[in-house]
C-alpha cells in the first residue's frame, strides 16, 4: 500500500492534500486510516538524537494534520526503535515522552494514533500484547490504540483473540 511522505512534496502540501481529499470525495470513497512513510524507520521516537526525535514529532504531527483534512479518523504509526545499549526503561520512557507529544496534535485534530504491534526484528518497544497493553495504559487517552500485526503476534506465539478481547486495547 502507498504511504503518505510530507518530504514528497513540501513546498506543494497543503495543495496536494486538498487535490488529494477533493479526488477521494469526488469518488464517494472514505480514508479510514493514514500511514506515513517510516521505510527504514527513518523517523524514529524512541531515539536519543535529540534532532532527530524533534524531527520525528514534527513529521508525525503534520501527518496526523493531513490525515484529518483528508477526513481520516486513524493514523497507523510505529513508536520507533529503540537501543540495546541501555535499559529498556529508558528508551521506553523516551519514546512514550515524544508519543505523548504526537498524541496531543492527536486530540485535537480527533484522529485516532494506532501503534502498530510490530516483529521483535524490527522494534524492542510495542511487539507483544504487554508492550501493547502498556503503550495504552502509558498514553491513557481514547486517541490511542493498538493495530495488530498478525506476522508479529504470530512470531510471538500469542493468540489474535486476545487483543481483540481487550477493551483497553482499542
Amino acid at each position: 500500500s502507498p504511504f503518505l511522505c510530507y518530504y514528497d512534496s513540501p513546498s506543494t502540501w497543503s495543495r496536494t492534500i486538498s487535490e488529494m481529499r477533493k479526488k477521494v470525495e469526488a469518488a464517494g470513497l472514505d480514508i479510514y486510516c493514514v500511514t506515513g512513510e517510516q521505510v527504514a524507520y527513518f523517523a524514529n521516537l524512541a531515539t536519543r538524537d535529540e534532532r532527530v526525535r524533534k524531527g520525528s514529532i514534527e513529521y508525525f504531527s503534520t501527518l496526523i494534520r493531513a490525515a484529518a483534512e483528508l477526513g481520516s479518523e486513524h493514523y497507523l504509526m510505529s513508536i520507533g526503535q529503540g537501543y540495546y545499549d541501555e535499559s529498556y526503561d529508558d528508551t521506553w520512557n523516551r519514546a512514550i515522552d515524544a508519543a505523548a507529544e504526537v498524541l496531543k496534535v492527536a486530540e485535537q485534530e480527533k484522529v485516532k494514533i494506532v501503534w502498530e504491534v510490530m516483529p521483535t526484528c524490527t522494534t524492542n518497544l510495542i511487539n507483544s500484547y504487554e508492550t501493547a497493553k502498556r503503550v495504552c495504559r502509558d498514553l491513557d487517552s481514547e486517541y490511542s490504540g493498538i493495530c495488530v500485526d498478525t506476522s508479529a503476534i504470530w512470531y510471538v506465539n500469542e493468540p489474535l483473540e486476545k487483543y481483540f478481547a481487550d477493551e483497553e486495547l482499542r
